[in-house]
């Protein structure tokens, strides 16, 4: 039986394995971690990418200067995306903006058939495309091992600066930007929850989070150039956290 993180604090009753309900409501009191509510976008950690298919053409693959071939590429991450996130997430919502239609031009949830087809389609047939941020569910393990799953716990954006013109922006040094952002530190050693010792869930959780990052530097690929994590000075690197 899988459990299920609320994004805000629940009472439901916790029901056996006997029960009805195919998954337990866990708050996040019982894991001593801290998160936002739905649909909060407050960032504890952030690793920022630039794509190595730079402007300029590179190891992968065509030059982004183009509309077209900026399209191509941020269709090709939705169509890998199930494989980029692995065992770490799953995508829950997606929303895509774009200079023409505005903020939110196409929003879609998992429940609706062919998510990840329709922003592939919307993307294609859009070379202004300005923002893509998809809502995660994060795939954890619970102090008993048990699977446990953490709504709105982070987000993968993508960035796209561009001038007047609708031409990338010659006066951003990375006018197009990935982000992996973390909405809960589960991941965290030291958590800013409850419990503020979260060694035990940290390790269980660490090469979930660690995969998901080399993933995205080697499958994408995408060179990081900025770690935000205000609340972790010195404990975050490019694979994850480290013990304080």
């Amino acid at each position: 039986m899988r459990r299920r993180v609320a994004g805000e604090r629940m009472h439901d009753p916790i029901v056996d394995d006997a029960g009805e309900h195919p998954e337990v409501l866990v708050t996040d009191a019982d894991l001593g971690v801290r998160e936002p509510p739905p649909g909060a976008r407050r960032q504890l950690a952030s690793w920022i990418y630039r794509p190595r298919a730079t402007v300029s053409g590179g190891p992968g693959g065509d030059s982004l200067a183009s509309g077209e071939s900026r399209g191509r590429w941020i269709s090709n991450i939705m169509a890998d995306l199930p494989a980029l996130l692995g065992g770490f997430a799953r995508a829950t919502e997606l929303e895509v903006s774009a200079r023409s239609k505005g903020e939110g031009a196409l929003v879609l949830e998992a429940d609706e058939p062919g998510m990840l087809e329709q922003a592939r389609d919307f993307i294609r047939q859009n070379d202004d495309v300005v923002e893509v941020c998809v809502t995660l569910t994060l795939v954890c393990a619970g102090l008993d091992l048990r699977p446990i799953e953490i709504d709105h716990g982070a987000l993968l954006w993508i960035d796209i600066d561009l001038d007047e013109n609708g031409r990338l922006d010659p006066a951003t040094d990375d006018p197009i930007r990935l982000r992996l952002q973390l909405n809960t530190d589960i991941y965290a050693p030291l958590s800013w929850g409850d419990v503020r010792d979260n060694t035990a869930l940290a390790t269980l959780n660490a090469d979930r989070l660690a995969g998901a990052l080399e993933r995205i530097e080697r499958a994408i690929p995408a060179e990081l150039i900025e770690i935000d994590a205000p609340d972790y000075p010195g404990l975050v690197d490019a694979r994850g956290f480290r013990g304080p």
